[in-house]
């Protein structure tokens, strides 16, 4: 018996990850880090980032990720930076793959949500990110 409750349990976790199609809806928009977790556990927290992640799609699973700056007139000052990547479905993971002039390299997502992303690099080092809220100056 609680074979099968264990089971019914496993089936859930693994049907509540976002499919492909989904996790693409999700990803859109502006994302600010949270924290990174090093290969040994430690932890750093950032507090505030003047940069934040914007991801878009230009076609079906392709799409660029540029760095924007928040200002206070509510636009954003896109930087230069602008990565091509390709949202990969892969055994059951999900992968952003990103390619520049000079290297290449994919993340794992490890969970994704409305409000959270979390990705692991290949270097084992582990990004949590929250999706970027602005900031209401207006009383």
């Amino acid at each position: 018996m609680k074979a099968i409750g264990l089971i019914i349990i496993l089936i859930c976790c693994l049907g509540c990850q976002p499919g492909i199609e989904e996790t693409k809806n999700i990803l859109t928009g502006y994302w600010t880090i949270e924290q990174v977790t090093l290969e040994n556990g430690t932890s750093k927290a950032y507090n505030y980032s003047g940069l934040i992640d914007h991801y878009t799609f230009s076609e079906a699973f392709s799409g660029v990720k540029k760095k924007v700056q928040p200002q206070f007139s509510g636009r954003y000052k896109i930087t230069d930076d602008a990565l091509e990547f390709k949202l990969i479905d892969s055994a059951r993971s999900l992968f952003l793959k990103y390619k520049n002039d000079t290297s290449q390299w994919q993340e794992e997502i490890l969970q994704i949500n409305n409000s959270r992303l979390k990705v692991k690099l290949e270097n084992n080092l582990i990004y949590l990110y929250k999706r970027y809220q602005p900031l209401d100056i207006n009383p």
